[in-house]
């Protein structure tokens, strides 16, 4: 998806839910001023409750952009938005008597209890709505009440949106969770780029997953663990995301659903898009067992590998040959660390007939 594109989708939540909390704030400071002179038997002098409301309403935009308050998924509500909200409100509420004050007469007949009523009222009905969205989506609201650790190693989660919020929430819920700190969430279908879910940031998508690591690592020292958490990745996916690790040296595992969340590597049956199969070595062993084998190139990558899977199979004698005389050393202390396997190591090249 283009990053202008990105950018779109991703402002035009923010522009509403500012645009909502501003109107429902100069709402509420509205409903406060009139009660606050209805109670003393008279009307408002000078339009002091207009102007009131609409310097607050302009009090919520410009505060709402800088502490970053509009930035939450409703339905993905946290304890972390909440108290951002707060913020947000008593600033709002600290910055309307000053502006009134300084270019509104003096702020002459605003009622000093003003900002205190209306800070309660506008910060328990930004709750509500929230809340109301929160548990028609989930069913469930206290997780608004739970603050989380933050003392524990960091880590950015991978997934859909739907699950990154239900990994967040039960594992919030946990006495130890699965010992990270989520710094931020990296979703696959790029729909809440710069919003947050449960008071954790969006930081992109997967095209984004090297500069954030790179980024983290620059202010922390160190690099974040990636963990994967979809039940199940697609293989391009799945390649993609342990391709994109190696690259970047970062530590790549997965969650796996139905084991209590726990977090294990990357499998061969991930990579290849289907269950890895279980081959019968009986034939192979009725093969092996009791013959002298003999394995070329048997210190490098591939043959130390085969040997020691030779090894297993209980031969009368196993030869060992390689052109390096470092791998071969290397593989001769291996089998001399075993002990149990009856072996000679062998300094040759095949491709040369004289060896």
């Amino acid at each position: 998806m283009p990053s202008d594109t990105r950018r779109n989708r991703s402002f035009l939540p923010k522009f509403l839910v500012t645009l909502y909390d501003s109107v429902l704030g100069a709402a509420c400071m509205y409903g406060v001023m009139r009660l606050r002179y209805i109670y003393e038997g008279k009307l408002a002098p000078e339009h002091i409750d207009i102007k009131a409301s609409l310097v607050f309403g302009l009090s919520c935009i410009v505060i709402w952009v800088l502490t970053r308050a509009n930035r939450a998924v409703w339905r993905f509500i946290s304890f972390e938005d909440v108290r951002r909200l707060l913020i947000a409100v008593v600033l709002s509420s600290l910055l309307t008597p000053v502006i009134l004050f300084l270019f509104f007469g003096r702020a002459e007949h605003f009622p000093r209890s003003a900002p205190f009523l209306n800070g309660v009222f506008f910060f328990s009905m930004l709750i509500l709505s929230r809340a109301l969205v929160l548990f028609y989506h989930n069913g469930d609201i206290r997780n608004l009440f739970r603050p989380e650790e933050s003392d524990k190693p960091r880590a950015i989660l991978i997934g859909r949106s739907q699950t990154l919020h239900n990994v967040l929430r039960d594992e919030v819920g946990k006495k130890n969770g699965y010992g990270y700190h989520v710094q931020g969430l990296i979703e696959t279908e790029g729909s809440h780029q710069g919003r947050s879910i449960r008071g954790v940031p969006v930081i992109g998508n997967l095209g984004d997953v090297r500069g954030v690591v790179a980024n983290m690592e620059r202010i922390h020292g160190s690099k974040p663990t990636l963990i994967f958490v979809e039940g199940k990745a697609n293989q391009k996916k799945a390649t993609q995301l342990v391709k994109l690790a190696s690259e970047i040296g970062a530590s790549l595992v997965r969650m796996r659903p139905g084991h209590n969340n726990s977090l294990t590597p990357f499998e061969a049956a991930d990579l290849i898009g289907r269950q890895a199969k279980s081959l019968d070595m009986t034939p192979v062993r009725h093969f092996l067992k009791d013959k002298k084998v003999m394995i070329t190139g048997a210190g490098g990558t591939i043959g130390s590998e085969l040997a020691a899977q030779v090894a297993g199979f209980s031969p009368a004698h196993m030869i060992l040959v390689d052109a390096s005389e470092m791998n071969l050393y290397a593989i001769n202390q291996v089998f001399k660390e075993r002990g149990d396997i009856i072996f000679s190591t062998y300094l040759g090249d095949v491709r040369n007939a004289r060896h």
